[in-house]
């Protein structure tokens, strides 16, 4: 199948859950094969936005304590995931409850304010 050559997902350890998302991607490809390059991205886009990850940049950090971990930014906050877990966050952060960030080259602060 010529959707194994990429990889569309995060790696995981279950061949299934791989197995299963190129037979939904080469699923989706047959029945959308026709639509014009704009119709199939807004097809695309009406999938993936339901997707926990969409929308997340991932930055790998260190805390005070040296635990290697992973900050996510996206439309709703900030998040901090365990290293090896992108799905399940830790703690997260809306935007409302944030006064100020500031950041150097080697780190990052973020200051809480009352709502």
């Amino acid at each position: 199948m010529y959707a194994s050559m990429y990889v569309y997902i995060p790696l995981m350890n279950n061949m299934n859950i791989l197995n299963f998302f190129e037979f939904q991607v080469s699923r989706f490809h047959k029945q959308h094969a026709a639509l014009g390059r704009e119709e199939a991205m807004l097809e695309y886009l009406k999938i993936v936005q339901n997707l926990e990850m969409f929308g997340v940049s991932y930055f790998s950090i260190v805390n005070k304590r040296g635990t290697e971990m992973n900050l996510g930014v996206d439309a709703l906050g900030i998040n901090i995931y365990d290293k090896g877990d992108r799905f399940s966050p830790k703690i997260s952060f809306p935007w409302s409850e944030i006064k100020k960030i500031t950041y150097t080259k080697t780190s990052i602060k973020v200051n809480f304010g009352l709502s």
